[in-house]
This record gives structure tokens, C-alpha cells and sequence, in this order.
């Protein structure tokens, strides 16, 4: 939809009925996806009395979307701009859609993106995930996007793991050089 790209450029007080026309025409919008990709979209640029008002609504359209790999993506765009009492929920529940056999390479990104929202038990959830990547690139970077966020038994965990890739280019093996670290030494 060309009116929410073009909201972030205009005056602030002349964006009111540019954004009133946008929110009318996202209700109208059938496709969950777009929908909630739209809302999610115009919810930055709203007043902060509408703006939890319009993410709540884009997250029950994002649970109407059948595709586990397309809820995840939108939930995973959606969890930092929730309020705290829903954020919880929704990392939970973009976790569990990413766990779900999709394109690896969109399991990777969640787990990255979401990875310094999360609790330690979704820490751990996480790491769980990012352990089944078989491709070893996509391995190290996402394990070196959560190692910062770990606490020291999931650290232990996760370089573990990283030990045990053989590609000494990777972003993991970097960490753990800058680092030092080694299981016996993380607690």
C-alpha cells in the first residue's frame, strides 16, 4: 500500500488523515498476512494511545495466518513494539512457529532476531532450535547471535556446539576467540 510508505514522510501534523485513510484501508484487506504486515507498519506512526491498540490488533490478524513460517515472520517483526504484557505470549508463540519444518534460512533469522527479547526459558528453546541447523554457517552465526543473550549453562551448551564446527571462519569461532572462552571456564 503506497500511503504507508509514504507516512514517515510527512509532517507530523499533517499525517492524521493520511493515517486514518491507511488504517481503513488495512481493516479492509482480507489476506491476514498483508494485513498484519500493514498494521504492523502504520502502528509506528500513530499516536501512543492508538498505537498498542492497532499492534494488538496486527498480532490477532498474524494468528490468523495459516503458515507457520509467514506467523512466525510477522510475529518475530511484531514482539518489539508489543506491550510488555502481550510481548511474552508472542515470543513464546513466534518460537513455537519456528520450530516448525520451514525454510532454514527464516528458522535462523527469528531465532537471531529474536534473541535479545527472550526469557532464559525461551533462551533455551531457542537454542534447542538453533542445535538441528545442519548447514554450519547458518549454525555459527545464529549461535554467536545468542551466546551475549545466554545464561551460563545455555552457554556451556552452545559452545559445546560451536566446538564442534569445523569452519574456523565462522562468526561463532570469532566470538569464542574475542572471547576466550571455553566450556570448562562459563560459569
Amino acid at each position: 500500500m503506497a500511503l504507508v510508505a509514504l507516512v514517515p514522510h510527512l509532517h507530523e501534523q499533517s499525517r492524521d488523515a493520511p493515517l486514518a485513510t491507511a488504517l481503513s484501508a488495512a481493516s479492509a484487506i482480507s489476506n491476514p498476512y498483508r494485513q498484519a504486515l500493514t498494521l504492523a507498519a502504520l502502528a509506528p506512526h500513530l499516536h501512543v494511545q492508538q498505537r498498542n491498540t492497532v499492534f494488538t490488533e496486527a498480532v490477532a490478524r498474524a494468528r490468523k495466518i495459516s503458515d507457520e513460517g509467514l506467523r512466525s515472520q510477522v510475529l518475530v517483526e511484531l514482539v518489539p513494539w508489543l506491550p510488555y504484557d502481550q510481548r511474552t505470549a508472542a515470543l513464546a508463540e513466534a518460537l513455537t512457529n519456528t520450530r516448525e519444518p520451514h525454510w532454514l534460512f527464516g528458522q535462523a533469522s527469528s531465532v537471531q532476531r529474536l534473541a535479545p527479547l527472550l526469557s532464559p526459558d525461551l533462551l533455551g528453546q531457542a537454542l534447542s532450535i538453533t542445535r538441528t541447523f545442519c548447514n554450519p554457517d547458518t549454525l555459527a552465526s545464529t549461535l554467536a547471535a545468542l551466546a551475549p543473550h545466554l545464561p551460563p549453562p545455555l552457554l556451556t551448551e552452545a559452545v559445546a556446539a560451536a566446538r564442534h564446527i569445523k569452519d574456523l571462519d565462522s562468526p561463532i569461532v570469532d566470538w569464542l576467540a574475542r572471547t576466550g572462552l571455553n566450556e570448562s571456564e562459563i560459569n
